[in-house]
């Protein structure tokens, strides 16, 4: 199993475009963003945009070189990463490689049932490697749902307070990285950052701690809080 790493300036110009969009996912704040663009915080989606067009070549320079950095310190942990994922859940990857967009405006993103993900170039080392195993993490997560015929149409992955799937889908790094015997140590929390999950994740902790596997703790979980219950 391979993660593939690259980036695309003219992806990224267009992905800073929809700006105000990217700050409503992030409550308005998308701190990491502004933790390494200090000159643009306080400046208007418009200032910010064009900043970007007119510092493309430098940006693009530093992408390539924080892509280059992010790939070398993940090779380090991939085979343990794809290993020990399969090992915990009990499912093989759909895909043989997976590829990984390095983005100076997202901070980690995936798109769901194809094999890429999203990771901002400017992270530290522990939160970079936290988010590419996140976002991988989720892409495995929804192949093994839709093994199990549940499908959840993208229209409703907008509604994140009141869709449990989703919700559960954000559960599953913080119990896999922090509450199981996994081989490898990440930076996850004992709780999902999220706080509209912890509720959720309360209750899906005590059929976590005593499932016989992954797909007996899904399939518990679907039936004990799903809201068609």
């Amino acid at each position: 199993m391979k993660l593939n790493f690259s980036i695309d300036i003219e992806r990224c110009l267009k992905e800073i475009e929809d700006f105000d969009e990217i700050k409503k996912t992030y409550c308005n704040n998308p701190y990491y963003f502004f933790n390494h663009y200090r000159n643009l915080k306080n400046k208007s989606s418009k200032e910010i945009i064009d900043f970007f067009k007119n510092n493309r070549e430098e940006i693009e320079k530093e992408l390539i070189r924080r892509k280059n950095l992010i790939e070398k310190n993940w090779n380090k942990i991939n085979n343990i990463f794809f290993s020990e994922i399969e090992r915990i859940t009990e499912s093989k990857w759909k895909y043989k490689s997976y590829r990984c967009h390095v983005c100076c405006v997202w901070a980690g993103r995936y798109d769901n049932y194809k094999n890429e993900i999203t990771v901002f170039a400017f992270f530290n080392k522990p939160d970079y490697l936290a988010t590419i195993a996140e976002e991988l993490l989720h892409l495995h997560f929804w192949e093994i749902t839709r093994k199990l015929q549940i499908r959840i149409e993208e229209e409703n992955l907008k509604d994140f307070k009141n869709n449990f799937y989703w919700q559960l889908s954000e559960c599953i790094p913080c119990l896999v990285f922090s509450h199981s015997d996994i081989k490898l140590k990440l930076k996850f929390g004992k709780y999902p950052d999220w706080k509209e999950v912890r509720k959720v994740f309360k209750k899906i902790r005590p059929l976590w701690d005593n499932k016989r596997n992954f797909t007996d703790f899904l399939k518990n979980a679907f039936n004990f809080i799903s809201p068609q219950k």
